[in-house]
This record gives structure tokens, C-alpha cells and sequence, in this order.
């Protein structure tokens, strides 16, 4: 049995070069990068109105014209036709590629039925090879979480509410989403100042922290330091998250620009307890239900964030309930135990190598 997790940075060929040595080949996806060469449906070249725009579908010419002429074209004009060719033949032979490694992929695991979906409608993916098996986790991390606040109707207590981003920082991550949405809680109510602060932990990038953090400076009022509202942290230890991060926030946001396929850091909140604001699209819609274990927000719209994150401190109280609420698939609120995940995945492979591979 091979178990792939990801072939970027490999080779297409390890599917087939597996198959052929007798093994039983399984593969899960955690992105769409089989489909995407990009992987997130993103269109990463420049653009002349909003930058990293969504992309609806893959297609040679586009993938090329869109993120790769651009990135890598010289300045000479007369190159840009034979550098789009190149790329345009490229791309072609790297989907080839795929649908060959993926013809030597006796089955597919999907964490969320979004990317299962996506997989089976729009690459085609046989129903039969794919199933849909949430991640699972260690909740023994992710217990003891402590939390106190005296919060009434309104969040009306000395400290101020904490909203907070984990992850990288990366422009398929919208930080900036985060940043706009509480600038303009500000800008439509200066006096909301000092009544939330927001923490955005996680691996530095040296360009884009600098622009989130230069949008943040030249944003705000002269009369109030950037750092009394933004607060920034270095990357956590994922084995004491609960102590470094999650004791000290009240909600997190998840403002991702790309249809997720299912967050970690999401379910990790779940079971900690804490509320989650998240965009109401791809994996991230399966995982948080608006008012009912955290709060959603329209997909890409800094605006209707900061609707959110004005509801979540006009009603914190409420916010915690959602927080206690949990994980959405199961009773106790817990999410799935990474040792039961490891017992199906087992029980998967005992299936395949009998030759069991139909309705996986």
C-alpha cells in the first residue's frame, strides 16, 4: 500500500510507478491542486482591478494567460506570444500527467464533501473511487481551555474583546479582509476604539506582512498606535495552542479568499470552545453554520465581516454559546478523534488490498 497525501514538489509518476511495482495506491486530497496547477482556484497573476480574483474553472489557455505568462514573460513584447504557446503546451501536458496518475489511483479520501463534490462534478473523479473522511484530532491538546470573561448583553467589561487570526500570512489567507473589516468598524464609529483589539498570530512573510502591517499604519488616526488595536505574534507551538492562543482570544476569524477544504484551525476552535467567524463558502460553510456554533460572513466582502464582528460584540454572551456549541456533526460537540480516523483509514486499506475498490 502507498498513501499519498500530495505529489507538488514529487512526481506525477509515483502513482504509476507504485501501481506497477504491485501496490495498492490511495490517495488524499487536501486541495485542488490535482485540478488547479495553482491549487487554490486562484488567479495569482496581475490583474487590472481586484487582485487574486477567483478562478471558475481550469482551462490551458487560461492557467497560462492568467498564472504563468504573467509571472515569468519577459518585457519583450515580441515573446509574449511564443511565452503563452509555451505555457499553453505546458499546462496541457501537466493535466495529461495528472489524469494518467490519477488513472493508477485505486481510491481517493476527501475531507469535506465541498472538495469531494468539486472533484466528482467539475474533474470528474468517479464516484466510486472517491469517499469523504473528516480529519481527525488529538483532543486531549485541545482541552482545558480557560477563558473567563463576565460578559452581559454587550461586551461591556475593562478588557477589550479579542478577535484573532491564526495561520500563515499569505494573500490566499485574507488577512486583509480582517484588517479592512475592523478599520471600518472604526471609520463608521471612532468610538468602538478601545472596545475590541485584534491578534493575528502566525509565520511571518517578508512581503506580505508588510503590506498588511503598512495598511494598518496608514489607515488609522494619528492620534491612535496601530498596535493598541493590531497586535501581531509569532507562529505557535501547534502542541500548546490551547495556553498560547486560544486562552487568550475570545473568537477567531477565518477570512480566507480561496474555497477552503477544511480548516484545521476551525475544528481545533470547536473543540477548545471558542466561536469562530468564518466565510460562509467551500469547506469552511460545512464547518461553521451562521448563529448556531459561530458567526458567517459573505465570501471575500470586508464588509460583511464587519457586520459579523459587530454582532459578535453587541452579543458576546451569545458568542460564547456558539463557542460551547461545537463541532456540528456529532452530539457531544467533540470533533473526530484522530484514532478513530486512524481505525477507518486502516479499515480502508484492509478493503483495497482484498480488492475491495468500488464505493470506497
Amino acid at each position: 500500500m502507498v498513501h499519498f497525501h500530495h505529489l507538488n514538489h514529487l512526481s506525477l509518476n509515483l502513482p504509476r510507478i507504485a501501481k506497477e511495482a504491485g501496490c495498492v495506491v490511495l490517495y488524499t486530497l487536501h486541495d485542488f491542486w490535482l485540478m488547479c496547477p495553482r491549487g487554490q482556484f486562484l488567479i495569482t497573476g496581475p490583474t487590472a482591478q481586484e487582485p487574486w480574483q477567483q478562478c471558475d474553472g481550469q482551462n490551458d489557455a487560461k492557467c497560462a494567460g492568467y498564472c504563468y505568462t504573467n509571472r515569468y514573460a519577459t518585457s519583450c513584447s515580441s515573446s509574449e506570444k511564443l511565452e503563452l504557446e509555451y505555457w499553453t503546451r505546458w499546462i496541457g501536458l501537466r493535466m495529461e500527467a495528472v489524469r494518467d496518475a490519477c488513472d493508477s489511483i485505486d481510491a481517493f479520501i476527501a475531507p469535506s464533501h465541498h472538495l469531494q463534490r468539486k472533484f466528482e462534478t467539475q474533474f470528474l473523479l468517479p464516484e466510486d473511487k472517491i469517499m469523504f473522511l473528516p480529519y481527525g484530532f488529538d483532543r486531549e491538546r485541545l482541552a482545558g481551555r480557560q477563558r473567563a470573561r463576565n460578559f452581559d448583553e454587550v461586551c461591556s467589561d475593562d478588557e477589550p474583546y479579542v478577535f484573532a487570526y491564526i495561520g500563515r500570512h499569505q494573500p490566499s489567507k485574507g488577512i486583509n479582509l480582517l484588517i479592512e473589516a475592523a478599520l471600518k468598524l472604526i471609520k463608521d464609529d471612532p468610538s468602538i476604539i478601545g472596545q475590541f483589539v485584534v491578534k493575528i498570530f502566525g509565520r511571518s512573510d517578508m512581503n506580505s506582512t508588510a503590506a498588511l502591517q503598512r495598511l494598518v499604519s496608514e489607515a488609522l488616526p494619528e492620534a491612535h498606535a496601530p498596535s493598541a488595536i493590531f497586535q501581531w505574534f509569532p507562529e505557535y507551538n501547534n502542541f500548546t495552542i490551547v495556553n498560547d492562543v486560544f486562552n487568550n482570544v475570545d473568537a477567531i476569524v477565518v477570512p480566507s479568499i480561496w474555497e477552503e477544504n477544511s480548516p484545521l484551525v476551525i475544528q481545533e476552535a470547536q473543540q477548545a470552545g471558542v466561536p469562530v467567524i468564518s466565510s460562509a463558502a467551500g469547506g469552511m460553510g460545512e464547518l461553521v453554520k451562521n448563529e448556531i456554533n459561530g458567526l458567517t460572513f459573505k465570501h471575500r466582502d470586508h464588509n460583511s465581516l464587519a457586520a459579523a464582528m459587530l454582532k459578535a460584540l453587541n452579543d458576546p454572551s451569545s458568542m460564547c454559546a456558539m463557542g460551547a456549541h461545537g463541532y456540528l456533526y456529532s452530539e457531544s460537540g467533540n470533533v473526530p478523534c484522530a484514532f478513530e480516523h486512524a481505525d477507518k483509514v486502516l479499515m480502508l486499506y484492509a478493503r483495497l488490498l482484498h480488492g475491495d475498490s468500488t464505493h470506497v
